[in-house]
């Protein structure tokens, strides 16, 4: 259910900017009180709806028209943060900005209002949707219309009348449980059912990676995984993602996970972008520079992202082999990284663009970096003054190195 996924996507954006100690744009605190009530209102309406083209091929033009509005509300926030990040902020683009967002809300506003019109002739007709009362100011008074007699033939037709069938529950996006809905799951792995033709799983919270799983989805090329809690029955969990000969893309996002969660991970060599968030690690969490050598010798790796995480011992240094086809690099937040150390150009032979963002503690970007043939830009936000002359010093040795030939753009920020 794409709708759900969406507006999973837009609570976690709206969260981290509430959580973050120095947030690259700020939202007035009605409007994200609005988001929050109409998504939150939006989830549970379609935890209990049963759309009425589940049967067919066409897609559900209110789960499509709450999509579209969630993404345009993601669309507004995430290209707000772009231009503050490159450009700095301005009363221009601040007042665009709250109009354009203001603007999405209206029209989920519109979409509520709707939903609640559907829910009450649900509710008068007793089909087996979410219905909520006509007087309903909250969700939480919300009441489902329908009775176990509806949940049993949706599961018939989805176990097709086989009791010994494993079935995955999905709701929406939001999450897969591992535990069979039917007694007596069998013994082999005849009737599990295999999703082939998936390809990208996001907004999944704590997913217990296992070779179960892996069977289940084995070609998956996108996965969007979230652990926010340190749980120990899981912590092996992230060696099953070298089981995903497919996978290119992962983004992993971590809340007080343990230092070992993280060092149990084995990344499949197909990896081409990796998205790595590690949030509230100061006291829990691994450190970076202990995990960064598995993620240098990926063979394919061409973006690697690095938000918030712990340098613990304050360095990172890189040897040569690792990261051979990165062209892009981003560290954001990066808590007790004072010296990067590249000792040649080779360690990242195809960087095009590199990002540093509040990173208050580092000294400096290393002229290697700057000798690097392929970089194009360079972009820093938030950064130690340090970092800016260092970066300022690059253009200029670049310059005498290579003339006008390789012009590199520096954006400071």
């Amino acid at each position: 259910m794409a709708a759900y996924g969406a507006m999973v996507s837009l609570m976690h954006i709206i969260d981290t900017l509430d959580k973050h100690p120095s947030p690259p744009i700020s939202i007035n605190e009605k409007q994200v009180q609005s988001l929050t009530q109409n998504i939150t209102f939006l989830q549970e309406f379609l935890d209990c709806y049963i759309s009425p083209f589940a049967d067919s091929h066409d897609a559900d033009p209110l789960e499509r028209r709450i999509a579209d509005a969630v993404y345009a509300a993601e669309d507004v926030i995430e290209s707000h943060i772009v231009d503050q990040i490159q450009s700095g902020s301005t009363i221009v683009a601040d007042h665009e900005f709250y109009h354009n967002l203001r603007k999405v809300i209206e029209e989920m506003d519109l979409i509520n209002k709707d939903v609640k019109s559907i829910a009450v002739e649900a509710q008068t007709k007793q089909k087996p949707v979410a219905a909520l009362s006509a007087s309903s100011l909250t969700v939480k008074e919300s009441v489902i219309v329908g009775s176990d007699e509806v949940f049993l033939e949706v599961l018939d037709k989805l176990a097709g009348n086989q009791l010994n069938l494993q079935i995955i529950p999905i709701t929406g996006m939001g999450g897969i449980g591992l535990s069979s809905i039917l007694p007596n799951p069998p013994s082999d792995d005849s009737d599990i059912v295999i999703m082939e033709n998936l390809q990208t799983l996001k907004g999944v919270e704590a997913l217990l990676l296992n070779g179960e799983v892996v069977k289940r989805i084995p070609n998956v090329k996108k996965l969007d995984l979230k652990y926010y809690l340190d749980k120990k029955e899981g912590e092996n969990c992230l060696s099953y993602l070298q089981c995903f000969s497919k996978l290119e893309s992962l983004r992993c996002i971590t809340c007080y996970q343990s230092g070992d969660f993280w060092m149990r991970i084995n990344f499949p060599n197909s990896i081409k972008k990796l998205v790595v968030q590690d949030f509230y690690s100061t006291e829990f969490g691994a450190k970076l520079e202990d995990i960064l050598p598995k993620i240098g010798s990926l063979p394919l790796l061409e973006k690697l992202v690095l938000d918030s995480g712990v340098f613990r011992t304050s360095k990172w240094e890189t040897i040569e082999g690792q990261f051979q086809n990165l062209k892009f690099l981003e560290l954001s937040d990066c808590e007790g990284l004072v010296n990067w150390i590249v000792s040649d150009s080779s360690h990242f032979p195809l960087l095009q663009k590199l990002c540093l963002y509040y990173l208050y503690e580092l000294e400096e970007i290393p002229s290697e970096v700057g000798e690097i043939a392929t970089l194009k830009s360079i972009s820093l936000y938030r950064c130690s003054e340090a970092v800016v002359a260092s970066a300022k010093k690059i253009v200029e040795e670049r310059e005498d190195l290579y003339g006008e030939q390789l012009h590199l753009l520096v954006d400071v920020a």
